[in-house]
């Protein structure tokens, strides 16, 4: 939930998108699950498995998902890096690479993990 039950920033703008771009319209009239994570954050991968399992099971109830990479030094800027990660996990729902809508979600990922 956002704090204070604003709504949901806009995902327009990302670097790129893998998976495809979702549309407002898409996002609307429902939970989405937005997850943020970055390919050298061994914790943000480490929860790669139970997001999987979420979307199998919540999905075909009308949950949506969008993951956010957000890079958190220089090589995670490395799309196919990103690829690889996203290939690899299984991900097939929306992927944006930009770090800007992790900050209009207020998401910091510093050293330690999402704060």
């Amino acid at each position: 939930m956002l704090p204070g039950g604003a709504p949901m920033p806009s995902f327009e703008g990302a670097t790129r998108w893998l998976h495809g771009e979702p549309t407002p319209a898409a996002l609307e009239g429902g939970p989405v699950v937005v997850q943020f994570w970055a390919v050298s954050c061994s914790l943000c991968k480490d929860d790669l498995p139970t997001l999987r399992a979420w979307k199998d099971r919540y999905g075909p109830r009308g949950v949506r998902f969008v993951s956010v990479h957000m890079p958190r030094q220089e090589s995670d800027t490395r799309v196919d890096r990103v690829e690889a990660v996203v290939t690899e996990s299984g991900m097939d729902e929306p992927v944006a690479i930009d770090n800007a809508h992790a900050e209009a979600f207020g998401i910091a990922l510093g050293r330690r993990g999402a704060r």
